[in-house]
């Protein structure tokens, strides 16, 4: 889909910090009406590292954890449809998603015996800002909406008018090119410097006040995406850069959970 760059960059950044020795997977949910291509984006990336399911519970979240080691994110391409369940399923479903997005899982005991796990997994989510803004309160109590970045976006008139023409065959459009998603086998780490990592808190510590957080969360996933960012780039030596906090600074205004800006 056209003019999805900044999008496809989030995604691809978040799904690398799933290799940082030194960092925090992070989890991302991005945020648009619908039509705007979330799931498009989230779709082009095809790597090992990545499970994408149209729906999933509780358990079938823990059975994936458990016999896919390899998986460093889930994806879940309709938070509609896993959120359609009973409301005891739906509750068990979120309650498992956010112990494996912050703290992990360690151990499950149930009447069928132990099961250990032991591991931290990332998630990445699609909605509408809509569906969201019904459960937002209720994740700011259980602290489920500090533990995901929430990317925000919405379509320009520019995009909007480039997509239709693409449609009406008056232009030929340009899909997303396969994305690049060859990852490190082995956990990496990155350098940053304590300047570069200041300006991580800086910027965290905005977007934290704007949404009623303390920004202990904020700040560890704004440093682990420009780590993820730099890794990258290369896998020999990586180090954050000035161009890593420029990229982060130019989509901070994304995050957001109900104020959507154009791309």
């Amino acid at each position: 889909m056209i003019g999805m760059d900044q999008v496809k960059e989030m995604v691809l950044n978040t799904l690398m910090t799933g290799r940082l020795k030194n960092g925090y997977i992070v989890s991302l949910i991005l945020l648009a009406t619908p039509e705007s291509g979330k799931t498009s984006v989230v779709n082009s990336v095809n790597s090992k590292n990545l499970a994408v399911y149209t729906d999933i519970t509780g358990k079938g979240l823990l059975d994936t954890i458990k016999t896919h080691s390899e998986l460093s994110h889930i994806v879940l391409n309709d938070l509609t449809i896993a959120s359609a369940h009973s409301k005891k399923a739906s509750a068990y479903f979120f309650a498992i998603l956010g112990a494996a997005t912050e703290e992990g899982i360690k151990s499950v005991a149930d009447p069928g015996g132990t099961s250990n796990y032991d591991m931290r997994r990332g998630a990445i989510i699609c909605t509408t800002i809509d569906f969201i803004h019904d459960k937002r309160r209720a994740w700011m109590k259980n602290g489920l909406s500090s533990r995901f970045l929430p990317f925000c976006f919405s379509h320009s008139a520019k995009l909007q008018l480039k997509v239709l023409e693409s449609i009406n065959g008056h232009d030929k459009a340009i899909e997303l090119k396969p994305a690049e998603t060859i990852m490190p086998s082995s956990m990496i780490e990155v350098k940053i410097t304590r300047d570069l990592l200041f300006q991580c808190e800086r910027m965290a510590l905005i977007v934290a006040k704007e949404n009623q957080e303390l920004g202990y969360r904020r700040k560890k996933q704004f440093m682990s995406l420009v780590m993820g960012r730099a890794l990258r780039k290369t896998w020999k030596n990586p180090c954050v850069n000035k161009s890593d906090i420029e990229w982060l600074e130019s989509i901070q205004k994304f995050i957001s959970w109900e104020n959507a800006h154009e791309i």
